[in-house]
């Protein structure tokens, strides 16, 4: 099913870009691929977190999940704050683990979309606006 899951990702990406590129334009497609990418590599990363994962595995903090918890016995839990009586240390617990979750290296790559297409965009264009620095790109796109 993993194995699955990045080929439809691969191949919609790819799908996406050449359709980008017939019917909008070169950036577009280069977007989309630069988005393409980044998608599988977050997957690609996300699976092998999962996968490194023990089996007695309770996290941090967890979704909020009623229509489980109604079927489940009272005094089941599903995440470690959750076993924390006091309030402060309860929300003190809850903002490490999802500070914790957003620092991990595949949240990187969501963040890096923006500057990979503003470079792009600034290199591919013959002649950037003065107020671009273009000390980065090659020769040839300044």
């Amino acid at each position: 099913m993993k194995q699955a899951l990045l080929k439809r990702t691969a191949i919609a990406g790819c799908a996406t870009s050449v359709y980008f590129l017939l019917v909008w334009s070169d950036e577009a497609a280069i977007g989309a691929a630069t988005g393409a990418a980044c998608a599988y590599a977050y997957l690609k990363s996300l699976q092998s977190d999962v996968d490194a994962l023990p089996l007695d595995y309770k996290p941090i903090v967890s979704l909020p999940m009623e229509r489980i918890r109604a079927k489940m016995p009272p005094d089941r839990t599903f995440s470690i704050s959750e076993e924390v009586d006091n309030a402060i240390a309860r929300a003190a617990l809850q903002a490490y683990g999802t500070v914790t979750q957003a620092l991990k290296r595949r949240m990187l790559l969501v963040l890096l979309l923006g500057p990979i297409d503003w470079c792009v965009r600034a290199c591919d264009r013959p002649n950037p606006a003065p107020h671009v620095n273009t000390a980065a790109c090659p020769p040839e796109c300044r």
